[in-house]
C-alpha cells in the first residue's frame, strides 16, 4: 500500500516537474524573442493578445508555442 502510494506521488511530481519545465522554457523563449525588439522603434501592443502575438511570431518567424500564448495570455491579463 505504502509503495503504491509513494508511486503515484512520484509520478504525479514529475508530471507537475515536466509541465513546469515546460512553461519555464515557454518564458525563456519569449524573453529572448522580446530582447529580438528594437523598443525604440517598434511600438509593443501590451494589452492586445492579438496584436503582440502577431508582432512575436513576426519576430520568432513561426507560430508560438501553446505553452508560449498561455504565458503571454497571463501577462497581458495581469495588466
Amino acid at each position: 500500500m505504502f509503495l503504491y502510494k509513494l508511486k503515484e506521488i512520484e509520478n504525479s511530481l514529475e508530471e507537475k516537474i515536466a509541465s513546469e519545465k515546460s512553461l519555464l522554457d515557454a518564458v525563456i523563449s519569449l524573453k529572448n524573442i522580446l530582447l529580438k525588439i528594437n523598443f525604440e522603434v517598434e511600438d509593443i501592443p501590451e494589452y492586445s493578445f492579438d496584436k503582440i502575438l502577431k508582432l512575436l511570431e513576426v519576430v520568432k518567424k513561426s507560430p508560438l508555442t501553446k505553452n508560449e500564448q498561455i504565458i503571454l495570455r497571463k501577462i497581458i491579463h495581469k495588466k
